[in-house]
């Protein structure tokens, strides 16, 4: 009964209760905090020094140059996508990350959606091309032995070359995962050798990355030398 001793009808009473809820669910919900960067205000050379500090990047002055101009570039288009995310128009948000300044062909693969039914298909004209080409070159494979007295000159070599600079309580860290990254690469191409897979792994500049940082797992691309062997199996399956 309402106030005035009249009985509301069942059917109002379950329309009340639904707006009830539909009020509870329909909070509002706050604006995602947005990168958005301005290349011309004065803190683009600080904030340059502040990124490549925070992840450990390390380059000579000739190399920093086109670094930069990489970086520039990438908080453009960071700053261009998250306008949109404001205005509505798109539902998800980018960031400048570690890859910010990473050059054309590094960093991991862009745009790349690879659906399983396009995968299988991949591998069934792999395996029948592996049947059809008799004759198949060994590929150069990486080996490594971190009991050897080498591995210190190697560790030093691998960050002079990937533009690599770690503070002394982040080197020890670094150190053990890019160990750790030449024991998976070993094993993994001790199997090829063996004829248990079909392509090989290497050490890149994604080998001392810890954990949550790199491309996502699972991914692996082949070497330049073994695409260029995969597209000669796949032409020699069309001409046949």
């Amino acid at each position: 009964m309402d106030r005035s001793g009249l009985t509301t009808p069942k059917a109002c009473v379950t329309v009340r209760k639904d707006i009830a809820a539909m009020a509870q669910q329909c909070v509002i919900k706050p604006m995602l905090e947005v990168e958005l960067y301005d290349n011309n205000d004065g803190n683009v050379e600080t904030d340059w020094k502040e990124w490549k500090k925070k992840h450990g990047k390390c380059y000579s002055p000739e190399e920093d140059g086109r670094r930069k101009q990489a970086w520039l570039k990438t908080r453009v288009t960071v700053t261009e996508h998250n306008r949109l995310y404001m205005a509505g128009k798109v539902t998800s948000t980018q960031g400048v990350n570690h890859f910010a300044a990473d050059l054309e062909g590094e960093g991991p693969p862009m745009g790349l959606i690879m659906p399983f039914e396009e995968i299988n298909c991949l591998k069934a004209e792999h395996h029948l091309a592996m049947e059809q080409c008799v004759i198949k070159p060994m590929l150069e494979v990486e080996l490594y032995d971190n009991n050897d007295g080498n591995v210190e000159t190697d560790w030093k070599e691998w960050k002079k070359k990937h533009g690599k600079c770690y503070s002394p309580e982040e080197d020890g860290r670094r150190k053990q995962a890019w160990l750790k990254t030449r024991v998976t690469v070993t094993e993994h191409n001790r199997l090829y050798m063996a004829g248990e897979v079909t392509f090989t792994q290497g050490v890149n500049h994604f080998a001392a990355d810890l954990e949550g940082e790199g491309p996502a797992m699972g991914l692996i691309m082949p070497s330049e030398e073994e695409m260029k062997r995969l597209e000669a199996e796949q032409n020699l399956v069309g001409f046949l």
